[in-house]
């Protein structure tokens, strides 16, 4: 089974998902697709295209991760001065103790 990456991308650019690189595979036409004039070398393609990627994915995941914990009254959550989320332990009940 194949599925195509981009509707940008030529019907060339055909990723097999049970291919073991099929993800990264994925994640440079996806940003060939959303970046049609890029190009670079191999390590700017590492450490720009899909080290950006990653940490985006990692910042959602963190993200949602901290909706649960303060979901969960484990963490608090304040707007800062600066207008920025902040987040910390929240405090521990004395029954807790």
């Amino acid at each position: 089974m194949t599925v195509a990456c981009s509707d940008t991308l030529s019907e060339a650019a055909i990723v097999n998902p049970e291919n073991e690189g099929a993800a990264l595979e994925t994640s440079i036409l996806d940003y060939l697709a959303a970046n049609p004039a890029a190009q670079d070398t191999l390590d700017g393609i590492v450490d720009w295209w899909l080290l950006r990627e990653r940490v985006a994915q990692s910042m959602a995941d963190v993200e949602a991760a901290l909706a649960r914990l303060v979901e969960r009254n484990l963490v608090t959550k304040h707007e800062g001065a600066d207008g920025r989320v902040h987040y910390r332990a929240a405090p521990r009940s004395k029954k807790a103790r």
